[in-house]
Parts: C-alpha cells; structure tokens; sequence
C-alpha cells in the first residue's frame, strides 16, 4: 500500500485513498487508537460492522473481526438473542426415525422442518412426543415421532 500525501493533489480516487485520508486525519487529530497486544497481529484493518479501520478483535460468537466499540455492542446483544437448536434426524429405540429438537417446537400436531447433517431439509407434521427433557446445556428438548406434514 502507498503512503498518502495530503498535498498531492494528483492521487487516484477511490475505497484505499478514502480509508489512508481518514487514517491520516485521525492521526493528524492525536485520535487514532494505539495498538494493543489484543489487537490482531495484522495491524489495522477495517471493522466487519461499522467499516472504519481500527485495532481488531475477533468475535468468537459472530466469527467478525470487530473494533472494541462494535465487540463491546455485539456482545450486549447477544446476551438478548437466544440460540435456536435446530430440529434433527435421531434413531429411535424400536430402530425407526424421529426428530430431536426444542420441547416448544415439537408438539403433537405441529409441522417442522426436519434438517440432515448434509444442511438437506424437508417438512414433516409431529405425531407423538415420545420424551422430553434438558440437554447437557440445560435447554429443554424433545425427541418425537413425525409423519407426513
């Protein structure tokens, strides 16, 4: 990458001339943040959800590469969001096949849809609740028999 003259006036325009100006104007207004050792090792970069470039930190939760001010807002929101189990393929005792899911979505009668580990899906309708309990997460599951929806 270049490095950004201000005075030179002839300078292509575009996203890496835009993103050195305002570099150069941060560090021209002492508002530039210092690197820390819990930044990435790459330097620098540009912000998964607000664009500006900044010290990085990787968000575990989201897989994004956040400034500390986006980290600090996702992670009060994912405290609101709940995580959502998918409903799943899972061999019965009798040898046939029922779905494993969340105990709120599998209730006699309502349609689901059923998802494989290959990410194929397909809608079935819920006979009968064969059994429900917590997970090793303490969330409340069911295992079910289903039909055709």
């Amino acid at each position: 990458m270049w490095d950004f003259d201000p005075d030179n006036l002839q300078a292509p325009e575009g996203e890496a001339v835009q993103a050195e100006r305002e570099i150069w104007e941060d560090i021209t207004r002492n508002e530039a943040e210092p690197m820390t050792a819990e930044a990435v090792v790459a330097g620098p970069d540009e912000c998964d959800r607000c664009g500006k470039r900044r010290s990085l930190f990787h968000n575990e939760a989201t897989g994004l590469a956040l400034c500390e001010a986006c980290d600090r807002i996702t992670d009060g929101v994912e405290a609101l969001v709940p995580e959502t189990m998918p409903v799943t393929w899972k061999r019965l005792r009798n040898g046939g096949w029922g779905v494993l899911g969340p105990a709120g979505l599998l209730v006699t009668g309502s349609e689901v849809v059923v998802t494989k580990r290959s990410g194929e899906t397909q809608r079935k309708r819920v006979r009968r609740v064969l059994w429900t309990g917590e997970d090793r997460q303490g969330r409340e599951i069911a295992i079910a028999t289903v039909g055709k929806a």
